[in-house]
């Protein structure tokens, strides 16, 4: 949470708004998570017991159900937040992009070769800045060891998911409109993407703080917020 930021008008900065949005949405993620892992937990090889839906056989060892579309559309929802991260440092730093074409990939750095970008705030100390843990855990994300969830993720907005639990008995290849995963492969998937997620939140907040400990103001400054809803 951001405790206070110093601004010379009374109004709310914005970044409130945006912090508040994105820690909502991140928690309805980790529940739906959360429960739809649970749900298959506790209903192996079968439908949860309060599933409402009736599903065919298809003959391959796929599942079917609420709780496996729910750690589906958990992790998508989840990694969905890194582009608003970006949109929302993009507003408090006055970058001046539109938003529209804010991406969490290429907002931390610009230029060949690529530098942090001079508009956020990168303070005179020995430790690493938030900016650079940003434009590091999207290289992590494109690249790196967070790359399998953005596959699925990616997979999961265009394609349909299939839930197996054999992989090892399934011959069937992924296709132009099927992609398979397994239990093990969609629980990861989902825990790594509500860790670069979290991440990226704090990062975030860290990177607001630096700049208030290196903002200065001509006038009056006032500290925001004045009260916290309950």
């Amino acid at each position: 949470m951001i405790e206070s930021l110093q601004t010379t008008s009374v109004g709310m900065p914005p970044i409130y708004a945006s912090v508040n949005v994105l820690k909502a949405e991140y928690l309805v993620s980790r529940r739906l998570a959360f429960s739809g892992e649970q749900r298959l937990l506790d209903a192996p090889l079968g439908q949860s017991p309060d599933d409402s839906g009736v599903y065919a056989d298809t003959l391959d060892m796929a599942v079917y159900g609420e709780a496996s579309s729910s750690l589906v559309l958990a992790q998508r929802s989840t990694l969905d937040l890194l582009d608003k991260i970006a949109v929302a440092a993009n507003e408090h730093f006055s970058v001046g992009l539109d938003p529209e074409n804010v991406t969490f990939k290429a907002f931390w750095v610009k230029g060949q070769p690529a530098l942090l970008h001079p508009a956020l705030p990168v303070p005179p100390a020995d430790f690493t800045p938030s900016a650079l843990s940003l434009a590091e855990l999207a290289v992590d994300f494109t690249d790196g060891i967070y790359e399998a969830a953005k596959t699925l993720r990616n997979a999961g907005t265009h394609r349909l998911v299939n839930l197996t639990w054999a992989m090892e008995l399934d011959d069937k290849p992924d296709d132009a409109t099927h992609v398979r995963i397994d239990l093990r492969g969609l629980i990861t998937a989902s825990h790594s993407s509500l860790a670069v997620a979290r991440a990226a939140y704090l990062y975030l907040l860290d990177l607001v703080a630096d700049r208030e400990d290196t903002r200065t103001h001509d006038g009056p400054v006032f500290d925001m917020p004045m009260f916290f809803q309950d």
